[in-house]
């Protein structure tokens, strides 16, 4: 019995030494200035919407002339289109993008096949957010 309480109190001891080693270089290293991915913000410029800075357009606009490619390649399908769209909505261009939305949504209507729901829906959101900045546009 002795031997067993003194057995248990010594792996105790070095129990409470490595989490006490633990906490400790947990709040040390806690307490510095990271970001979400562990990178350290030295200078605090970073703010919550600081997401998107390093955005490339002219990544973008590469990834719009490929789409042109296939949209001519299959021009009697809506989901090129609708991919081209979101590239013309990141780099800002509300009118090309709303145009190719028109054009799925036409695609779509005139699909002889059952189009994909995801696809309807994601045209349909995109749909509703020209048509409600056109009618924002038009009030000014």
């Amino acid at each position: 019995m002795i031997v067993q309480v003194a057995i248990a109190t010594k792996y105790s001891i070095k129990k409470l030494r490595l989490v006490s080693l633990f906490i400790s270089l947990t709040l040390a290293l806690g307490c510095s200035q990271t970001g979400n991915n562990g990178m350290t913000n030295k200078n605090n410029s970073l703010s919550p919407n600081s997401c998107l800075d390093d955005l490339r357009t002219n990544e973008l606009v590469k990834s719009i002339n490929s789409c042109t490619e296939v949209i001519k390649m299959y021009p009697d399908r809506p989901q090129p289109l609708n991919d081209r769209s979101l590239l013309y909505i990141l780099i800002g261009d509300m009118d090309l993008a709303c145009q190719d939305i028109r054009k799925g949504i036409d695609l779509l209507t005139k699909e002889k096949t059952t189009a994909d729901p995801l696809l309807k829906y994601e045209l349909n959101v995109r749909h509703a957010n020209c048509m409600q900045l056109r009618n924002i546009l038009d009030k000014d």
